[in-house]
């Protein structure tokens, strides 16, 4: 039965008080974005509530440090740093976006750019995954 009880009250805290103070995606969806200067409720920056912008640990909270330091390396099966894995990135997205440009027009399938860039964006993303797990 305590279980049960300790389940419960996580419940409760995950509903009633972690759910009302989360940040909406549009101001910030991952680690990269964190902290936030402000405390927010239902959604809404509470101006008047500047955050610690601090670990509980008193440390300095950088999200974009903490992922590059802890968790990228965590899930690639190699050295590759975020910086080599972006450069790579960016020096296909010209090539991508070319080689999508060049199947639509094969295909004669009417694309904007806005779409187009988006595919290519799509494409270098699945090759920085693939390089960044696999190094090559």
């Amino acid at each position: 039965m305590p279980n049960f009880t300790n389940q419960i009250i996580r419940f409760r805290y995950l509903k009633f008080d972690h759910m009302y103070h989360c940040v909406p995606e549009s101001v910030s969806s991952g680690l990269a974005t964190l902290p936030v200067s402000y405390v927010y409720t239902n959604g809404i920056a509470d101006t008047s509530q500047l955050t610690t912008k601090k670990l509980p640990t008193g440390e300095a909270l950088n999200g974009s440090t903490i992922y590059a330091e802890h968790i990228f390396p965590f899930f690639t099966s190699n050295d590759i740093t975020i910086e080599k894995t972006l450069n790579f990135a960016y020096s296909h997205l010209a090539i991508m976006y070319n080689q999508v440009s060049f199947w639509c027009y094969i295909y004669r399938v009417q694309v904007s750019k806005v779409a187009l860039f988006s595919i290519s964006i799509d494409l270098m993303y699945v090759l920085c995954l693939k390089t960044a797990f696999t190094g090559s």
